[in-house]
């Protein structure tokens, strides 16, 4: 398996390519293949989110904290390791393009937002969300922390970039959620925004990309049992195909499922009404929650983006993170299914993700560790090292490297050991023999009389 991981600390990309039951931890386990930095800029300079093009797997675009977005060229290279006598493909990167524009991220923004805000760092601006428009990927929605929505255009050849349109909503965001079920309606775009004190919104952009409009918003809960209001705070979305049982035929019509900082599970139909059908609690306390990624199983698929191919809002499982050290996997209702990891994993966890139609979930964290787990049984499949903090990851080849066979690697030393290992077999049978034994103890016996 190849991975792409982005490390925030140097600002680079690092490769990893490692087996399936690789633990780095132990030293009698299967280890790493490869490992190495590329594209490093700089702390300062650090990558916050790419996209691979599916229609030129060659081809990638890079978003960097400074504002800068980049069009990125990585070709495979053979490399031969001798040691281990494989043969695997690594990476070699080229710049082709890129867009350096002081529009692009906006502090200014954030800065009177983070004096009602309860994060406890400074609000910094920076790329949350980078997908594809339509499906030759020539077209690209960025969305920024700061509610920067910019329209990125590639040309036919996949080697140029440029920025189209820039949109403005709500600050701040946490996460920018695209449509993409529906593959059929290509006219307009439809996503979803929601963060700190920021309710959910759905926008729809035309097919022009010039126009940016607001088809829905949420409301929030009521009050809880002692009259207090309940803090908004939606950290990830998700989207489920819509309703089958249409109500109102010229009403929207969207189904979706919501993470809260809070630890609430949200679940929404715009044919119900602004407020979730239902609003879950998932931790006792309301420890703060990070993250959400849908499960598929044999029947119902994940999109590329994450969202759920099911209209049926009654039966899905997902999983979430908190800021503690637990990855956990829950059904529709609230129910614990089980913990990832579980001991294992030291620090809270910086980014997981579900491989569509793998059932692979990837994760990296404080303890500079990727892990990747089975969606089903839960068991931690891999476990390399990473050396650095990391914050997104991808993973480019999911094949394991066909290692050579000991037996023949080591025919030359197993015909010269032969006699040697028949030898030993032999002594080793003997004296297992019953008889050989009582006859040594005898002899043994004999001996020590005579020394008297």
């Amino acid at each position: 398996m190849r991975f792409l991981i982005g490390c925030p600390e140097n600002g680079s990309l690092k490769e990893i390519i490692c087996n399936i039951g690789t633990d780095s931890s132990r030293k009698d386990s299967l280890q790493t293949f490869y490992i190495a930095n590329y594209v490093s800029e700089g702390s300062k300079n650090k990558i916050d989110r790419w996209h691979s093009l599916k229609k030129d797997a060659s081809r990638m675009i890079i978003t960097r904290n400074h504002g800068v977005i980049q069009l990125i060229r990585r070709k495979n290279i053979s490399k031969k390791d001798d040691e281990r006598q494989v043969e695997y493909d690594i990476s070699e990167f080229e710049m082709l393009d890129f867009i350096n524009d002081d529009n692009l991220l906006n502090d200014k923004i954030l800065e009177p937002l983070f004096i009602k805000s309860k994060k406890r760092t400074k609000l910094v601006d920076e790329f949350i969300c980078i997908a594809p428009l339509d499906e030759n990927e020539t077209k690209f929605l960025v969305g920024t922390k700061s509610g920067l929505i910019h329209i990125l255009a590639l040309n036919s050849t996949y080697t140029s970039i440029s920025k189209v349109v820039t949109h403005e909503v709500k600050a701040p965001l946490e996460f920018v959620q695209l449509y993409d079920n529906d593959s059929s309606n290509s006219k307009n775009h439809v996503f979803a925004i929601g963060g700190e004190e920021n309710l959910i919104k759905l926008y729809q952009l035309n097919e022009d990309l010039q126009t940016l409009s607001k088809i829905w918003e949420a409301k929030n809960v009521k009050n809880d049992r002692l009259d207090m209001r309940i803090p908004v705070w939606p950290i990830s979305l998700k989207f489920l195909n819509p309703c089958e049982n249409i109500k109102q035929k010229d009403q929207t019509n969207y189904q979706f499922v919501t993470i809260t900082r809070y630890s609430h599970l949200g679940i929404y139909q715009t044919q119900h009404g602004k407020k979730p059908l239902h609003y879950i609690d998932l931790l006792p306390n309301r420890e703060p929650l990070t993250s959400l990624e849908l499960v598929d199983d044999d029947v119902n698929k994940l999109t590329p983006l994450g969202n759920l191919r099911s209209s049926d809002i009654t039966n899905f499982n997902f999983t979430t993170t908190d800021t503690k050290n637990q990855v956990l996997k829950y059904t529709n209702s609230g129910r614990l299914i089980g913990k990832f990891g579980k001991a294992d994993i030291v620090g809270a966890s910086n980014y997981i993700h579900i491989i569509p139609n793998k059932n692979l979930l990837i994760q990296v964290g404080l303890d500079r560790y990727l892990r990747v787990f089975d969606v089903n049984s839960l068991k931690t499949l891999i476990k390399v090292y990473v050396g650095s903090k990391s914050n997104f990851v991808e993973l480019i080849d999911e094949n394991d490297i066909m290692l050579p066979d000991p037996a023949s690697k080591d025919s030359n030393k197993k015909s010269k050991n032969d006699s040697t290992k028949r030898t030993s077999e032999a002594i080793y049978e003997e004296e297992e023999d019953p008889e050989f034994l009582w006859e040594q103890l005898e002899r043994e016996t004999k001996k020590a009389k005579k020394s008297k």
